[in-house]
């Protein structure tokens, strides 16, 4: 899957876009660039393909040649200023859609102003350049180059989060199978059967729905019939549904966690979770107070169920606690004063109750009645309150660095 598009005019780019393409793919691996001659099957709708490349692209890199800005039609038209222009339809569509856009110098050029450019193009003159010049200095100017686009092209696992909860989900299938073969002389835990059968759907539910943002129907298909045989499963009391069903489904929330579909870039501004460490902390709290409550609750459980529920719903309100600082922190950084106040309401009484129960924990008192009803909703609402926060609060401030100059041109 191409994780670089190059936009060029081939007049005065034809040859240094091959040899940047050729750099990025020996690089990063093959196919990690997309340029419309290698990339495009003779007999393909062009812009469909020019689409479905920008789509699966993390980045646009713009090759901007001396004569880049005043390239005209035949009829005398400037081309930029064409609305069938190709070159102006993939720089828009990468904007609009927030990719990391980065304009490549070449020949001595310099970046086009806001003025010189279409109004749908304008932001491209607020984006960092850099320069790429040809020998001997083209190599070091790649190496220099790669650096502002690094980290969203090398490889990395395309969901972390799914990578987890999948290897969590095989460690406790095997000690079950462990377990079975040694005749149960393993004690059976809660949390190894909430490994086992609803963390999956968690995952799977998340990389059903990266698939579908990144309009990959082969991996939604796949993953939609794996949901279709969990339901099936669920609804069943086949002994063989452990590895049937939920072992494949395991391997395959694997393979899409590695190879899968990355979350699409976005800008800072446009960025969805606003504060992914929040969001982090109110996924393993929803999971953590999920488990103390089934495994509370679940009649004829395994016999460590009250121990195991104290612990998890101490797991949430530990976690909770932790979010709701972070979030405080952020609100107070970025001067949000009705988050913070919100935020404040539900964190003061929270710590003093998360302390009072651990204490009842180690003491074996047991928290009933009113005050476990009250310590219910409180964690129900601290959760919904971190879910929203991290997804629609505040974004970390921008940080401010020094202005350097670019270069106006740079001289062969």
């Amino acid at each position: 899957m191409p994780s670089v598009f190059i936009s060029y005019r081939r007049e005065e780019a034809a040859d240094m876009s091959g040899r940047i393409a050729d750099f990025l793919d020996r690089r990063f691996g093959a196919g990690t660039t997309f340029r419309d001659v290698n990339a495009i099957l003779a007999g393909s709708n062009f812009v469909m393909a020019l689409q479905r490349g920008l789509d699966e692209s993390r980045v646009v890199l713009v090759l901007i040649g001396p004569r880049w800005i005043h390239m005209q039609e035949p009829n005398g038209v400037r081309r930029l200023d064409s609305p069938n222009d190709f070159v102006r339809y993939e720089i828009g569509a990468a904007l609009r859609a927030g990719k990391l856009v980065v304009p490549v110098l070449l020949d001595g050029a310099t970046l086009p102003t806001a003025a010189e450019l279409p109004p749908d193009l304008a932001a491209l003159a607020e984006q960092t350049p850099v320069v790429i010049r040809n020998d001997p200095y083209f190599a070091d100017d790649m190496a220099k180059a790669i650096t502002a686009f690094r980290s969203a092209v090398a490889w990395a696992p395309s969901s972390v989060g799914v990578l987890s909860l999948a290897v969590a989900g095989v460690l406790a299938l095997a000690y079950f199978s462990v377990s079975a073969a040694l005749a149960s002389q393993l004690p059976h835990f809660g949390i190894n059967d909430f490994l086992m059968f609803i963390v999956p759907n968690f995952a799977l539910i998340f990389a059903i729905i990266r698939s579908a943002r990144t309009r990959r129907w082969i991996w939604l298909s796949i993953l939609l019939a794996a949901g279709l045989a969990a339901l099936i499963g669920g609804l069943t009391s086949w002994p063989f549904t452990l590895y049937v069903i939920n072992l494949p489904i395991l391997l395959l929330l694997l393979v899409f966690a590695l190879v899968g579909p990355r979350q699409p870039y976005r800008s800072p501004a446009k960025q969805r979770p606003t504060y992914r460490a929040v969001f982090t902390t109110f996924w393993v709290a929803l999971l953590a107070f999920y488990f103390a409550v089934r495994v509370t609750y679940s009649p004829g459980g395994p016999p460590f169920a009250e121990i195991e529920g104290e612990i998890g719903l101490s797991v949430a309100w530990g976690v909770i606690v932790i979010g709701n600082a972070l979030g405080l922190a952020r609100a107070w950084q970025t001067r949000k004063w009705a988050w913070f106040v919100t935020l404040a309401i539900l964190f003061i009484p929270s710590f003093p109750l998360f302390l009072f129960g651990l204490i009842s924990f180690f003491i074996n008192v047991n928290i009933a009645g009113a005050l476990a009803a009250f310590i219910t909703l409180l964690i129900l609402a601290q959760i919904t309150t971190m879910g929203i926060f991290s997804w629609w609060g505040p974004r970390a401030l921008p940080v401010r660095r020094p202005s350097v100059p670019v270069p106006v041109a740079v001289q062969q």
